[in-house]
């Protein structure tokens, strides 16, 4: 939900020091978001000095040569 997002970041974005996701939810069999989902969280990231982080572990060259971030061209800060 970008909104809810922009709501955490609104309200907690100084104090947040990084974002910890998995790009595609693999937990979930494999739930994929809307591409607003990851625009907004590397926006939000970005202007409040946040680290952006995707957990591909599961969808790393599952998905596609680029993984997730290819998918949706979102580049995190760091991937693992």
């Amino acid at each position: 939900d970008p909104q809810a997002i922009k709501d955490c970041f609104e309200k907690w974005g100084d104090t947040i020091a990084c974002v910890i996701v998995e790009p595609i939810a693999g937990n979930m069999n494999m739930v994929i978001p809307e591409q607003a989902f990851h625009d907004t969280l590397r926006q939000e990231c970005t202007a409040h000095g946040a680290v952006l982080i995707f957990d591909e572990v599961m969808t790393g060259f599952r998905v596609g040569l680029g993984g997730a971030q290819g998918h949706f061209n979102i580049q995190p800060d760091l991937t693992c």
